[in-house]
């Protein structure tokens, strides 16, 4: 990606009941971004940092929260340790 080389302008847009704006296709293409893409949008003093969030493999989730069921009461015991 060029990092900011191009002066794009964009309008901000009514989305539903909220506000957004369109990703032109290259910069899309760049980001590997396409529909249902999740990112992280976090303001900074200069405007705004968009990042893309990839998606945790489902066999790790699992195996965590199979985890977090199994483990419960033990977590739990140690968290109100910490208290």
């Amino acid at each position: 990606m060029d990092n900011g080389k191009d002066n794009l302008k964009k309008n901000v847009i009514r989305v539903g009941n909220s506000i957004g704006m369109t990703i032109p296709k290259k910069i899309a293409d760049e980001m590997d971004l396409s529909t249902n893409s999740k990112i992280q949008i976090v303001p900074t003093d200069q405007g705004f940092l968009v990042t893309k969030l990839e998606d945790a493999d489902p066999d790790f989730v699992k195996a965590m929260n199979d985890s977090f069921d199994k483990y419960h009461d033990t977590l739990g015991m140690l968290r109100k340790g910490d208290e």
